[in-house]
């Protein structure tokens, strides 16, 4: 997979176009898998997250479950022509990343702008 474009950015991270980079042909498990195939990917830092953490260990808990909300929400949704869908989430050590399927077309905000 490598990013080919920046599609937007926010105060925790940025969103950038990705296309895959199959290498083994003989192997396909999913559509996904095929060569070129387009996604977004949404990268978001951990220091912001860090940032937040709360001092009293009792508020812990309900803080880590705010952090999941979007990545739980998304992927809880079934499948709407108008909305992404999540496809994976995953991280490392500077940042979490929702591979999502990619609106070429750019937000919904820009389609009213005048």
């Amino acid at each position: 997979m490598y990013i080919y474009g920046r599609t937007g950015y926010g105060g925790f991270g940025s969103v950038a176009a990705v296309r895959t980079r199959r290498r083994d042909d003989s192997v396909r498990q999913d559509a996904l898998d095929i060569l070129g195939a387009q996604m977004a990917i949404k990268i978001l830092h951990k220091r912001h997250y860090r940032e937040d953490e709360p001092e009293n260990e009792h508020d812990i808990k309900p803080h880590q479950d705010w952090k999941n909300v979007e990545r739980q929400n998304l992927a809880s949704l079934p499948f709407h022509p108008f909305i992404s869908g999540l496809l994976d989430a995953f991280s490392d050590t500077r940042n979490l990343y929702l591979l999502t399927e990619l609106a070429p077309c750019g937000t919904l905000s820009s389609l009213f702008s005048p």
